[in-house]
């Protein structure tokens, strides 16, 4: 099998495409060495590759074992140490001149570094000096001791780094609840499998998820339905919403809640909900008041 004819099957088996044009062309030496493929170049983005994962042909016969072979070392295992310990000196250091606090994630901890480049200016053929004609970026990573998720984020022109730091905090609180990540040294967060609490009486559930902060819909006495469903895996933080079999329910105060959190509370009350913004909960037009299905309520986010 050809390589070009490789990489046609690998895409074809990934996301089901018929693909008949000519594929743009791998490096050669890279695949030679038996290098491990990440993604494609260009506009294909998929990814063809993966340590032992196998390519099979239409009669079943394997073409293609992926592997890996280390061809040069680029650090030692004491410098990459040192260079985290640094790292996350620049975003968890208490030292006053720490150019990426901004970045801190209470209970993670994310290590990076900061850049700042002057952009040139035109009619002089120098550099700007202004904090406005700059790209500001951030590199990082987290959890420190064995980095699982890396984040690049840059801005040009945007003078604050406010809207950055802003940004990546956003996306590693939200990283942490999907893949369950936590700062071990830190943190006494732990994931619990959710059950099917659904016929069962409020104290049964409490005795089952001691562990688990709840919201109840409703004044009943048993879970007539549940948020997130059986089988989901959450941390200790997140939220178990549990609705009773009551008759009215009262929308309750969801200010700090994630926007996933209120949009389940609207889908389990089977109410009208406008969700404004990003980020989590700042403002709702209606607080702790008997709601119909009929009743609009807006959700404004901020990050």
């Amino acid at each position: 099998i050809s390589t070009n004819d490789f990489i046609k099957k690998k895409i074809q088996n990934s996301v089901g495409l018929n693909i008949n044009r000519q594929m743009p062309k791998p490096n050669k030496d890279l695949f030679s060495q038996k290098l491990l493929w990440g993604f494609m170049p260009g506009d294909w983005g998929q990814e063809i590759a993966r340590e032992d994962e196998k390519v099979k042909d239409e009669k079943g016969k394997v073409v293609y074992t992926g592997k890996k072979e280390e061809v040069a070392r680029v650090c030692s295992k004491q410098c990459a140490e040192k260079m985290r310990e640094l790292m996350y000196n620049v975003v968890n250091s208490k030292w006053t001149y720490a150019t990426g606090d901004g970045y801190r994630v209470k209970g993670s901890d994310v290590i990076g570094k900061t850049g700042t480049a002057q952009l040139v200016n035109k009619y002089t053929g120098g550099y700007y000096t202004d904090d406005y004609n700059t790209t500001k970026s951030f590199m990082g990573m987290w959890p420190k001791k064995d980095p699982k998720v890396i984040i690049f984020t840059s801005v040009k022109k945007g003078g604050s780094s406010k809207p950055l730091e802003n940004g990546v905090k956003s996306v590693v609180k939200n990283m942490n609840k999907y893949l369950n990540i936590f700062n071990t040294e830190e943190s006494t967060n732990t994931s619990v499998k959710v059950q099917n609490y659904n016929n069962k009486t409020k104290e049964e559930v409490e005795k089952e998820t001691s562990d688990i902060k709840k919201i109840y819909l409703g004044n009943g006495d048993k879970i007539i339905g549940q948020y997130p469903e059986e089988g989901v895996v959450v941390a200790s933080n997140d939220i178990l919403i549990l609705k009773t079999n009551d008759n009215s329910y009262e929308i309750p105060d969801l200010k700090g809640y994630s926007k996933k959190d209120v949009y389940a509370v609207c889908k389990l009350l089977n109410i009208n909900c406008d969700l404004k913004g990003y980020g989590y909960l700042d403002k709702q037009s209606i607080t702790n008041k008997k709601v119909t299905e009929k009743e609009k309520i807006e959700f404004t986010f901020k990050e």
